[in-house]
């Protein structure tokens, strides 16, 4: 791949809509691997939580989340048709694959499953790095710079995790606020409120005149 100018893409929250599916199957995940489970007024205090925070508020042990996370994996391969794009996912890849940008998904889920929920806009994915611990994203952004030396990146994600990761690298990130995480989690780091508002970010990032 020759495009010089990359945007690293969180999945879960940022470019689908899986929030809701998640919260959905949280306690039937809950029962089976004893953590606490969560009520609706437990959803917005967690959407104000760091990673470590939100497992240690669930009583999740560093030796079960690998099994929680594969099994959620498994999960939603099952039910992937329950979940669907942001509405302007395909609009927003279908303009950097016009501009040249290269897309690029760093996700702690699976490549069966995003190219699943991706469908045909998969074709506008240029990698995947998949299978990333809910702790492990700053590794695979090493990789990353291995992989592509000498290229412009931006990374864009919805939870604290994303942005320390990326920092770890002296990436630049954008945080969006319609994810995983609240506007609030992000403590006043840069965040962007709408799909419109991410593209001419990322424009301007790259000098790309719209």
């Amino acid at each position: 791949m020759d495009k010089r100018k990359i945007v690293i893409f969180d999945f879960d929250g940022t470019l689908a809509d899986s929030f809701p599916w998640f919260v959905g199957r949280l306690n039937h995940v809950a029962r089976i691997f004893r953590f606490k489970e969560v009520g609706k007024e437990d959803i917005p205090k967690l959407r104000l939580m760091r990673t470590g925070e939100i497992l240690s508020y669930l009583g999740i042990s560093p030796f079960k989340l690998p099994w929680i996370i594969f099994y959620f994996r498994r999960l939603m391969n099952r039910e992937s048709s329950l979940i669907k794009l942001f509405p302007q996912t395909k609009e927003l890849l279908d303009i950097l694959h016009k501009h040249e940008v290269g897309v690029f998904i760093l996700s702690s889920n699976s490549e069966q499953n995003i190219k699943q929920i991706l469908g045909a806009s998969s074709g506008l994915i240029d990698a995947f790095y998949c299978g990333a611990g809910l702790k492990a994203k700053d590794r695979h952004f090493k990789k990353i710079l291995r992989d592509y030396p000498d290229r412009q990146f931006l990374s864009v994600g919805d939870e604290t995790r994303d942005y320390e990761a990326a920092l770890k690298w002296n990436i630049t990130h954008i945080n969006v606020s319609w994810g995983y995480a609240s506007k609030e989690a992000f403590e006043g780091r840069e965040t962007v409120d709408s799909f419109a508002e991410l593209e001419g970010r990322i424009l301007r990032y790259f000098n790309i005149k719209s």
